[in-house]
């Protein structure tokens, strides 16, 4: 990350008699804040067990109705892909299925499953011409946000340093930044920042004195003027333009004093006097904070449906919101499985701990890293606005720094209470500080690469995850340590007041659009939740039914509506203790999932919820559902049941068709392999829809089943051979030619297609890719492959899924469950042209790379 930032950018019931006698055993129903599973939907890469997984427990665990559920069927890869892509492949189909249901601004919370790209590529929407801070690469969450930006193709909209008008503003920020600068100043800084790399202080020198001729206002740029200078050995320079950086309103003394660029000034009278100069301003900054609270524009609940202005308050009106695009979508990642991110047993835990987490009210100190790395002094300004109002609200917040006993400033050493941390490093180990996260706990490391996850390098966001954390963040592309692209320390505040973890993000974020957000959106820790209650009564229900439910505020937070939805969709709402109506015959008959929701008038906006099923009966028969219990991954899936005056059924899964089949008489009968039939692993929630002829469709009651994992796949005994895979080409016309590749390619490997085409050029009917791949410890295993052509997988001597066309531009995912030791992987494809082939294993491990150590030569021959 560059030392100094580069910051211009332009802004500019008691039931009538008439439910259903299943809510007689309801308890009040786990409590919502910050958004709720009614206006969360999650979206899963269909195509990747593992996603599915992912998702299947997620919804389970927060109750996310079934018609929340959005499969996507072309997913590329894990990595970035293009605007245009993310348009039609992510983008389009997700918003299809919510103006499908017609809940496109209701909303306010769409969470990505695994196996999904982090990074969007924009640059086909906006040419850069290489100026820092804007480089191309956004990340995924973030583009979701600002869908409606990306619809419009307005890449100026979604850049902006400030286009988030949902963040919430400290005392003297105008929600706006240094005018635009021109080409000649952009390429005067563009000359600066590569003399600086290649340290050549004189010219950076002379390319800041350009700069600074037409481009005054940035204190920062003065600042870097001063360090080149004092580089130099021109005390006197460098002293007058540290002095233009301090009356343009630079104010960071600690980091001015420790800078090693400027070692020349140290002693002088006048160094020491801008030195003070600073540290009163910052005091009399903190000061003014102080008297008028901590200054920050109130914490507010988000609402897709809104137009966020800038103002505290955003516009409700629909006739004035609905054409503005400054209207958004929560979005986390629920996880990045890909190269350096988790495995996938480790984003469960973190999404389990993070659902158990909410309303607990954690006990815990907030700790704030100080050091002398620029990562930590971008933030330190804002360090005592955020510790003054945690503190206001009863909380501990401390900072910690190297010159505290025992501590590093990088990371708190020692403590096993933190419940929120804000950081400033490139890297660092979190089980050598000996410290432990609080369930719930948001914790972030403001770094150039921590969201970067195609190379190495700097310690990514995911090691936030797999220490405990409910959610981290990192940026996709060198973010050039401004302030507005990462989260301000406030962000633990907004937390505090019973925000949910994607609103304290997102009202934290001046400008998102390069920061990738993972973990559970819907964590709340601190929300505090009322309860809401339904009293039974009788089944089925008819015509139009009337029912107030009793609702319990929490102390001090007043309900101002109640909600209705049903399977998913707003039904309606109505004043607490008045009654809400429901017309039944605007729904199919047959089961529904119904929820109603006590929403707080206060400015979080807590939402409490409880649901049931009912079934409605306003015509004929209702169709039978028969389903196993449960079933292996690698089983057959077999559904059965009655229709009567049907001729076909589908099954659902929520809104998401599994399958069709004819009626035959009455009765009808299905059957498909589990692992086509997209069910993923866990228990799952399906649904028949009976069509007919003449008349309304009419649904079953719902049925569960439980996906177990594919039978446990022994290791090999073989001694094995030498380091590598062995690959036979079989060209169309000639003899087959044989060589060893040492990986499959991934993240730092060659390609395989470059050691296939350094053999032969000629055409090839087949590549035959055999290997012995190792895995430390038993678990469900996922091969991720990219390939063109005919394709078709052996673990073990057995077939892992049917032969299958893919192409290299969608990600194909293939699940094992492995013995700890040694497997024999046997690849086949048929090329459609260069022979393209790209082979991940992740799942329960981190996805890397089958290469090195890891991979051996198959022991006793080759078929």
């Amino acid at each position: 990350m560059r030392r100094v930032p580069w910051s211009f950018m332009r802004h500019r019931l008691s039931l009538a008699g008439l439910v259903a006698a299943v809510l007689s055993g309801l308890a009040p129903g786990r409590a919502h804040a910050g958004g709720g599973p009614e206006t969360t939907v999650v979206v899963v890469n269909a195509r990747s067990p593992s996603s599915i997984r992912v998702a299947n427990e997620y919804v389970r665990r927060r109750g996310i109705p079934a018609s929340h559920v959005i499969p996507l069927h072309a997913v590329p890869h894990l990595a970035v892909i293009g605007i245009d892509e993310f348009r039609t492949k992510m983008w389009a189909p997700v918003k299809a299925h919510l103006e499908r249901l017609g809940i496109l601004d209701r909303a306010d919370v769409i969470a990505w499953s695994t196996e999904m790209p982090y990074g969007v590529d924009f640059t086909a929407d906006k040419k850069l011409v290489g100026t820092p801070p804007l480089t191309p690469t956004a990340s995924l969450t973030s583009m979701t946000y600002f869908a409606r930006k990306v619809e419009a193709k307005d890449a100026d909209g979604y850049l902006d340093a400030y286009g988030n008008r949902y963040y919430r503003r400290a005392p003297g920020e105008t929600g706006s930044g240094p005018r635009a600068p021109t080409e000649a100043e952009q390429a005067a800084y563009r000359e600066a920042s590569n003399a600086l790399i290649e340290k050549d202080w004189a010219k950076a020198a002379a390319a800041y004195a350009k700069l600074l001729s037409t481009y005054g206002d940035d204190p920062v740029q003065h600042y870097n003027y001063a360090c080149c200078l004092a580089r130099l050995g021109h005390v006197p320079e460098a002293l007058a333009a540290l002095a233009r950086a301090v009356e343009k309103g630079f104010t960071q003394a600690e980091a001015t004093a420790k800078d090693p660029d400027l070692e020349p000034l140290r002693g002088k009278p006048e160094f020491e006097a801008l030195l003070a100069k600073m540290a009163a301003a910052a005091a009399a900054a903190a000061a003014a904070a102080q008297a008028q609270g901590d200054g920050v524009t109130p914490a507010h609940g988000f609402r897709a449906s809104s137009a966020w202005t800038g103002d505290a308050l955003p516009v409700d009106d629909p006739a004035l919101a609905k054409d503005s695009t400054d209207r958004y979508f929560l979005s986390t990642l629920l996880g990045y499985t890909g190269p350096w991110g988790n495995s996938i047993p480790e984003v469960q835990s973190c999404l389990a701990t993070a659902a158990d987490s909410d309303g607990t009210n954690p006990d815990g100190t907030f700790y704030f890293l100080k050091n002398g790395d620029v990562r930590a002094t971008t933030r330190e300004p804002r360090f005592q606005l955020a510790i003054q109002a945690l503190e206001s609200l009863g909380r501990k917040a401390v900072v910690l720094s190297k010159d505290d006993p025992g501590q590093t400033g990088i990371l708190p050493v020692g403590k096993d209470d933190v419940l929120g941390a804000c950081v400033g490093t490139a890297g660092f180990d979190w089980p050598a500080s000996k410290s432990r996260l609080v369930a719930g706990a948001i914790a972030e490391h403001l770094t150039s690469h921590g969201g970067q996850f195609d190379h190495g390098g700097q310690t990514k966001c995911s090691a936030w995850i797999r220490a405990g954390a409910a959610g981290s963040s990192g940026t996709v592309y060198e973010p050039y340590s401004v302030q507005w692209k990462f989260p301000v320390p406030h962000i633990q505040v907004h937390y505090v007041e019973g925000c949910s973890l994607a609103e304290a993000f997102y009202q934290s974020v001046a400008g998102p659009y390069q920061l990738v957000i993972l973990g559970d959106p819907l964590a709340r820790p601190f929300a505090k939740f009322g309860k809401i209650a339904l009293e039974a009564g009788a089944a089925p229900l008819a015509g139009t039914v009337s029912f107030t439910p009793t609702v319990t505020p929490a102390e001090g937070r007043p309900v101002g509506k109640v909600e209705l939805w049903v399977d998913g969709i707003p039904a309606g709402e109505a004043a607490p203790g008045a009654p809400l109506a429901w017309d039944t015959t605007t729904v199919e008959d047959g089961a529904h999932e119904v929820r109603v929701v006590a929403v707080e008038s206060d400015r979080i906006e807590t939402r409490t919820g409880t649901s049931a099923v009912v079934t409605v009966v306003n015509g004929g028969p209702l169709p039978t559902l028969v389903v196993p219990k449960s079933v292996a991954f690698d089983g057959t899936f077999a559904w059965s049941g009655r229709a009567p005056g049907a001729t076909k059924v589908e099954l659902l899964r929520g809104a998401w068709k599994v399958a069709e089949a004819d009626v035959k008489g009455d009765a009808f009968r299905g059957s498909m392999p589990v692992a086509e039939a997209g069910l993923g692993l866990g228990t799952v929630t399906l649904q028949v829809r009976a069509v007919r002829a003449k008349g309304p469709a009419s649904r079953s009651a719902f049925a569960t089943v439980t996906v177990e994992p594919p039978a446990l796949r022994k290791a090999v005994k073989g001694a094995g051979g030498k380091p590598g895979w062995h690959v036979t080409l079989t060209p169309a016309a000639g003899k087959p030619l044989e060589l060893v590749l040492p990986s499959l390619g991934g993240p730092g490997q060659e390609p395989p297609r470059k050691g296939i085409e350094a053999k032969t050029k000629d055409a090839l009917k087949e590549v035959l890719v055999e290997g012995e791949v190792e895995v430390k410890a038993a678990g469900l295993y996922q091969l991720m492959v990219n390939a063109g052509g005919r394709f078709t997988l052996e673990v073990d001597g057995k077939p892992v899924a049917p032969a299958a066309d893919l192409a290299p531009s969608v990600q194909a995912h293939f699940l094992s469950h492995l013995e700890a030791g040694w497997h024999l992987v046997r690849m086949r494809l048929a090329p459609k042209g260069a022979p393209e082939l790209t082979v991940l294993l992740g799942g329960d491990r981190v996805t890397a790379p089958l290469g090195g150590d890891g991979v051996r030569q198959a022991a006793g021959g080759r078929k």
